[in-house]
């Protein structure tokens, strides 16, 4: 399988260098595509790992602080995906009990790629803040919606302006 990826990757490099605008823009909509599905795979592991304990295991305190060690990525790198794979995956409590993701709705625009991991840490930026905490949980889970609807057209920094207005 491995053989077969990497021959597609070199595949679709070649066009860099042989592709018309067209065929480049074409090229650069798949990638982005293709990173927010793979960003998706990716949480969802780091949420199975975590709530399998195994970063507990490994002498870690956190998801954050084990990814940071293990794959050499910045802390800050390794915080902001620890924390939009909790965002947006189902939990359990200590008693074994389910819970639904914290963010239903930017689960799913993320799992289904439309929408980046950038724009599912805007919405739990937003949705932590203390104007956030007031809203009835009808309130917040209609923000939350509006805000995942809002993300499929909006830029995380234009997303960021409105979620904080």
């Amino acid at each position: 399988m491995g053989r077969v990826f990497d021959s597609a990757l070199d595949e679709l490099a070649s066009v860099t260098a042989t592709g018309s605008e067209a065929e480049l823009l074409a090229l650069v909509r798949l990638c982005e595509s293709v990173v927010r599905r793979v960003d998706a795979i990716s949480t969802s592991a780091i949420a199975a790992l975590d709530a399998q304990g195994a970063f507990l295991t490994r002498g870690y305190r956190s998801a954050a602080r084990a990814l940071s060690d293990l794959l050499s990525w910045d802390y800050v790198e390794a915080r902001r995906r620890a924390a939009v794979a909790s965002d947006v995956h189902a939990r359990t409590t200590l008693d074994g009990t389910p819970l639904p993701a914290r963010l239903p709705s930017a689960a799913a625009a993320f799992g289904a790629g439309d929408i980046a991991l950038r724009h599912v840490e805007v919405i739990g930026r937003v949705l932590a803040t203390d104007a956030a905490e007031r809203l009835s949980p009808e309130q917040w889970a209609g923000v939350e919606a509006q805000l995942a609807a809002d993300a499929t057209r909006l830029n995380p920094s234009e997303l960021q302006t409105l979620g904080t207005a």
